[in-house]
C-alpha cells in the first residue's frame, strides 16, 4: 500500500520537462534495488520507513529515496514523509 500511494502521489504532483515524465518507484531486485519496508516504535506511534531508489519515468533521473508513514490518533491523519535524493553533478557506481 505504501509504495502504490507513493508512486500516485508522486505521479500527480512530481513531473520532469515534458507530460509524459514522472517519478515512480524503481523496482528491480535482480539488479540489487530492492524496496524496503521496517517499521519501529517512536513514542506511543508506530512508524514504517521505507527504503529504495526512485527514477524518472521517460528521463534520465532517479536516485535513493526515503519514506516514512504513520497515522496519528490524535489528529486521526495519515502522515507520509518523503525525501527523494537527485545529485546530478556526483559521479555514480554502477551495479
Amino acid at each position: 500500500w505504501i509504495i502504490a500511494t507513493r508512486d500516485s502521489l508522486q505521479k500527480q504532483y512530481i513531473k520532469g520537462a515534458r507530460d509524459n515524465m514522472y517519478v515512480q518507484t524503481f523496482r528491480r531486485p535482480d539488479l540489487n534495488r530492492p524496496v524496503k519496508t521496517n517499521s519501529f516504535q517512536m513514542g506511543r506511534l508506530i512508524v514504517y520507513e521505507t527504503l529504495g531508489t526512485w527514477h524518472m519515468v521517460n528521463g534520465a533521473m532517479g536516485g535513493p529515496f526515503v519514506n516514512f508513514t504513520y497515522y496519528d490518533p490524535d489528529t486521526e491523519r495519515l502522515f507520509m514523509v518523503d525525501y527523494n535524493q537527485f545529485a546530478p553533478s556526483v559521479r555514480k557506481k554502477l551495479p
